[in-house]
């Protein structure tokens, strides 16, 4: 944050030459940033709004209704162009007309502190000019054009339906559509379909694949249906040619997929509090940090990943289940000192035990086996014979297979265990190598 001394008439200049420079960007560069629609999507928005209008914004047919995704395959190609068979779907968006009871507030008269003036509905974002062009959204199968309505109140503020100020208002009345980002918008049906296979442990970029493989699909049946139409007409396929998908779709990257899992947990982030604090741990905990998911977390500058964070520091129970945890910068104790106390966690835990796990423990000595550069295969077998050998320590001795199957033995099994593993590596040599150089033990 900056702090800026500056007189009041300052600001004011200020203020104003960024609002033409906003406007004057919005309306001259609109073409570049939000390139202008086809003309067969433009004449299946007009005629969509002329039966919209006609019945009031009411209307009886299924597919022609407020806030659901008018599928641009319902309707007859008139021409037989590629363009009129990669129309893409739409969404209107017009609460007020919908619902002629709702009482929608101005928001820039809220924000100047005046008295609350109601909205009405003026035109349509359709693509008539170059600054009524309808957002585009990523959907399921389709890009999907996003139809809002211009609200005006008597001091001519000008407030598009889709502004958050005004789904704010509507939101308990309505189920939005579409989800909104900064630069892009997907539609709701989207954000479920990435929400509910993110909850399944689904990666992202199986998500990305996925999605991809269903707007392939769609696009290879939009194709078919417009040569097999060609045909219909005695008109000869091979003397047109389809657009390629890549020339006519935005790949949808694993940004997108990104921003929706994270908006979501930002909607639900009380409850998923409210859901740990009911969490306990009945007989113990375990801590330790994580580095994959920190890797995620940051922001794109100058087409380069910047991450905030090192790393996660995790509380479990016994159950697996996350009691807490706290992104960290470092592995120094400083960063979860509201968390746990290492060598202070006495005086957190003064009568529990606190052990390091066995996965680490075991770790620390594997990583102390030294690897000799250019040995033979057979030395890093044997090597990998030693480190599978020790890793079987905290196993009961009936325990052998590749995935443990009964619970940790006792100390005195362990140490039973550990001195047979000494036994039996610490006089190993290989051509004059020994393979576990220093091992040294002694039962307190």
């Amino acid at each position: 944050m900056f702090t800026m001394a500056v007189t009041d008439r300052i600001n004011d200049v200020a203020l104003l030459l960024l609002l033409l420079s906003f406007l004057t960007s919005n309306c001259l560069s609109s073409n570049e940033n939000n390139p202008g629609i086809s003309k067969a999507s433009h004449s299946f928005i007009q005629t969509v709004l002329e039966s919209y209008v006609t019945s009031g914004g009411k209307s009886n047919t299924v597919w022609l209704a407020h806030g659901v995704i008018i599928r641009s395959d319902e309707r007859r190609s008139i021409f037989l162009t590629p363009e009129e068979f990669l129309v893409e779907d739409i969404i209107l968006w017009d609460p007020l007309s919908h619902n002629p009871d709702l009482n929608l507030r101005c928001p820039s008269c809220f924000e100047t502190g005046a008295i609350d003036e109601s909205v009405r509905a003026t035109r349509w974002k359709d693509g008539s000019s170059s600054c009524d062009q309808p957002r585009r959204l990523y959907g399921m199968s389709n890009n999907v054009l996003l139809v809002s309505r211009v609200y005006m109140c008597r001091r001519r503020h000008q407030t598009i339906s889709h502004d958050p100020a005004i789904l704010s208002q509507v939101r308990d009345l309505f189920r939005v559509p579409f989800v909104l980002f900064h630069r892009c918008g997907i539609t709701r049906e989207l954000s479920d379909f990435i929400i509910s296979h993110a909850n399944a442990a689904m990666t992202m970029s199986d998500i990305q694949t996925l999605w991809l493989q269903t707007m392939y699909e769609a696009y290879a049946t939009r194709r078919k249906a417009y040569f097999s139409t060609l045909r219909r007409n005695s008109c000869d396929p091979s003397s047109t040619k389809f657009p390629d998908i890549q020339r006519r779709y935005q790949n949808p990257g694993e940004k997108i997929i990104a921003s929706c899992i994270a908006r979501n947990y930002f909607v639900k982030e009380k409850l998923y509090n409210n859901r740990m604090c009911q969490m306990s741990a009945d007989r113990w905990l375990s801590c330790d940090h994580t580095f994959k998911v920190s890797a995620n977390i940051g922001f794109w500058f100058n087409k380069r990943w910047v991450k905030l964070y090192d790393n996660l520091f995790i509380v479990l129970n016994e159950e697996g289940i996350v009691l807490s945890w706290k992104l960290c910068r470092g592995t120094k104790f400083i960063s979860i000192d509201g968390l746990l106390k290492r060598n202070k966690l006495t005086s957190i835990f003064p009568d529990i035990a606190i052990k390091l796990d066995t996965f680490h423990a075991i770790q620390r000595v594997v990583s102390k086996i030294p690897k000799k550069k250019g040995c033979t295969e057979a030395l890093k077998q044997l090597r990998r014979k030693l480190i599978d050998s020790f890793k079987l320590i905290i196993r009961d001795p009936a325990d052998k297979g590749n995935k443990r199957t009964m619970p940790t033995p006792s100390p005195e099994v362990i140490l039973n265990n550990i001195e047979s593993f000494i036994n039996q590596w610490s006089t190993m040599v290989h051509d004059s190598v020994p393979l576990s150089p220093g091992f040294h033990y002694t039962r307190n």
